[in-house]
């Protein structure tokens, strides 16, 4: 017997969870001597929900994921992520994300400072505190060659990295592999080691990004190597191809009215050999060099400027 519950209700008050799976019946009585006892009542408790592990702010680089995750007790939840980006005025709900985590994939830098909630629903309801995203914008990386990105046969040239942050680590990659001890803001590059240049750069922030390809080739493909240029007449032309037997070359240059003011045929013993012209005489203005072969033809073309 229950002291003193002897109406038509039984209230329970301060219900615990040590409660849970009671039963409670009731005997009614009148002037019969006998009373009739009713079927029992099972009391099921829930444990009332509670958050254990509150979601953590969390520092991401734009590009890659962000998770956040919540902890809770409590019996039959349901979970809603909210976001606000209004610095936490407003909340809606995004869709679909009813977990216990809350995983953001390829943030943008758009999402900084946006702030993440979940609503946790199960014997009441309550939310838990919100957790602010901070995204980094990755850097972003230029290179560049100097003076060319065409090389004569053992000739260099150097490619420099800028970047809009500063860089703490630099690796660079031809045809997409690193190339071992290569941290620096910049490389040089011989004609053995043509190809596909890119180099990775990676700021305080641990973010990281690619930067624009580069292809360095040889010299041979449609530009005679002249240099200096600009000069006072005197210059040397370079001309590097290994599919033509011959070594025999002619240097033509005509000025700006296409009349021709050198001829000369230049003999070289090897492919890539330097071979002088002499137009001091002329004067300065903007000359087109044609380089043929001693049959006549075409190999390379460039412009001369004359000072």
């Amino acid at each position: 017997n229950i002291t003193g519950a002897t109406a038509a209700t039984l209230a329970l008050t301060n219900v615990t969870t040590a409660m849970n799976n009671n039963r409670y019946r009731v005997v009614v009585g009148n002037s019969c001597p006998t009373g009739v006892t009713s079927s029992a009542a099972i009391l099921a408790v829930s444990s009332v929900t509670s958050t254990t592990i509150q979601p953590a702010n969390t520092t991401t680089c734009a590009g890659n994921n962000a998770t956040f995750t919540v902890a809770s007790s409590g019996t039959g939840q349901t979970y809603q992520w909210q976001v606000s980006t209004d610095g936490g005025t407003t909340f809606t709900n995004i869709p679909g994300e009813t977990g216990t985590t809350l995983t953001l994939s390829n943030v943008a830098a758009s999402m900084n400072n946006n702030r993440y909630r979940v609503n946790v629903t199960g014997c009441g309801t309550l939310f838990s505190t919100s957790s602010t995203l901070t995204v980094n914008s990755a850097p972003v990386i230029t290179i560049s060659a100097s003076p060319s990105t065409r090389i004569i046969s053992g000739g260099s040239t150097t490619l420099a990295a800028s970047s809009s942050t500063p860089i703490s680590n630099f690796a660079w990659l031809l045809n997409g592999n690193v190339i071992t001890g290569s941290t620096g803001s910049s490389i040089v590059v011989t004609s053995s080691n043509l190809g596909l240049y890119t180099v990775r750069g990676t700021d305080a922030n641990g973010c990281f990004s690619l930067s624009n390809q580069l292809t360095i080739s040889d010299s041979t493909v449609s530009t005679a190597f002249i240099y200096p240029n600009p000069s006072r007449g005197s210059f040397f032309v370079q001309y590097n191809s290994t599919t033509i037997s011959s070594l025999s070359r002619v240097i033509t240059v005509h000025d700006d009215k296409g009349a021709r003011v050198y001829s000369k045929l230049h003999v070289v013993t090897q492919p890539g050999e330097k071979m002088s012209v002499n137009l001091s005489q002329m004067p300065s203005g903007i000359y087109m060099l044609q380089l043929s072969d001693a049959a006549g033809k075409k190999l390379a073309k460039g412009k001369v400027m004359i000072n």
